[in-house]
């Protein structure tokens, strides 16, 4: 129905050149004008279904084109977005594939019994909770078209059949819970035992977000936001090392840095409250301060003056102090946070020790030993040693940040 909306709308409130230069913004703002008219015009509600029904039999070649118009144009630039965000993906295969497929579930459900008709048409079948309530679940309209569970059943189980995969996930937002919950019943009652094997990973709300620009937020908009402030904050301080022409590149690397690590400071179920303060702020629980650590190891042991300090004998009474061992205690823990994120499914355990085991432990304990044991300066023995401990904490370090989605910087 969304389609139908969206088409009918971008009839009516469509502009060409707007939508050539930034396809899902103006296609977001038909949307929300074709929405409003849906919910109190007649005429459009009518011919906003007429048109799903149509494109759902993929009876009118013009519709069609419209709709694959639309999707290539936007999965274009969700691909460039995420691409800032080092994402890239390897198949992209939509649940509006499924139109036909969803309807040869829908039959499969009538044969087996599981279905019933609504006195307007629409077909549904029912979830027993407590072995006596039921919920309806509709799988068709009374317009004749798929909904969108019944669809997301013959994904389902079209991807079973094509990757044979051992788990799936569905990283959706956590108001979508009976959805899928839904999903897992349909497939169970329809004898697909691996429906245990799919997995809801659901992600809370961001609050209070706005970028100088507006409420109306794209993920676009926060990258460009958290690159302009910190390219403003950059200018400001003078702190990043490099040419001018590097200031773009860092201010995108701490941007991102910045957005990725905020998020991820939270369990994902977590609705919280966004600030840019505490976002971009270079102390505290944030990228830019993960990202000053990762740099300020790796000048160290660039300019330690050291050539091969892996191959040295180990002085341990150099390291023999309470912030030395504190830091190789937190080191020697990534192996079991990342064992926990595998069976936690919760990527704040990453982040956790890469930036502290509480959060900035990691960051902590490295500022603190940096500080209180120096390598510079020092007996040959005392400084190899040393130089050995925050060598394999940068890289644990950069392991961590790489895992997170970060890309760790070498100058800062």
């Amino acid at each position: 129905m969304q389609f139908g909306i969206l088409s009918v709308g971008y009839d009516c409130f469509g502009i060409e050149g707007e939508f050539i230069q930034n396809p899902l913004l103006h296609l977001y703002h038909v949307y929300v004008r074709a929405n409003e008219e849906f919910q109190k015009n007649e005429n459009f509600i009518k011919s906003a279904k007429e048109r799903a029904r149509i494109l759902e039999n993929r009876s009118h070649e013009k519709v069609l084109l419209q709709w694959q118009r639309f999707r290539e144009y936007s999965v274009n630039q969700y691909k460039e977005v995420y691409e800032r965000l080092g994402v890239k993906f390897d198949y992209i295969h939509g649940e509006s594939m499924y139109n036909q497929a969803a309807l040869e579930i829908i039959k499969k459900l009538e044969e087996l019994g599981l279905t019933e008709a609504t006195s307007e048409g629409a077909i549904l079948t029912k979830r027993k909770v407590n072995g006596e309530q039921t919920i309806p679940i509709v799988m068709l309209s009374s317009e004749g078209t798929s909904l969108y569970i019944a669809r997301d059943v013959a994904a389902a189980i079209h991807r079973k059949q094509q990757f044979n995969f051992d788990r799936m996930f569905y990283v959706v937002d956590q108001e979508q819970t009976a959805h899928f919950v839904n999903l897992k019943y349909i497939l169970r009652q329809m004898g697909y035992d691996w429906e245990k094997d799919l997995d809801h990973i659901k992600f809370g709300k961001v609050l209070g977000f706005s970028t100088r620009k507006g409420n109306v937020v794209f993920l676009d908009d926060i990258i460009n936001e958290a690159k302009d402030r910190v390219l403003e904050y950059m200018k400001q301080t003078n702190t990043t090392k490099g040419s001018e022409e590097n200031y773009k590149e860092n201010a995108e690397i701490l941007g991102v840095s910045s957005v990725i690590v905020n998020d991820l400071l939270r369990k994902r179920g977590t609705n919280y409250q966004f600030k840019w303060e505490r976002a971009i702020s270079l102390s505290g629980d944030s990228g830019i301060a993960l990202q000053y650590s990762h740099a300020r190891l790796h000048n160290l042991e660039k300019n330690s003056g050291i050539n091969d300090c892996l191959s040295c004998n180990i002085n341990f009474k150099a390291i023999d102090d309470p912030k030395a061992f504190q830091l190789l205690l937190c080191l020697s823990q990534f192996d079991e946070c990342l064992l926990m994120t595998c069976s936690s499914l919760e990527p704040k355990e990453i982040p956790i020790n890469a930036i502290k085991p509480d959060l900035l432990l990691q960051r902590s304990h490295i500022n603190q030993a940096y500080l209180a044991l120096k390598v510079n300066d020092e007996p040959a023995s005392t400084a190899e040693t040393r130089l050995v401990m925050f060598v394999a904490a940068r890289s644990v370090l950069n392991e961590g940040m790489k895992l997170i989605g970060l890309k760790p910087l070498e100058k800062f």
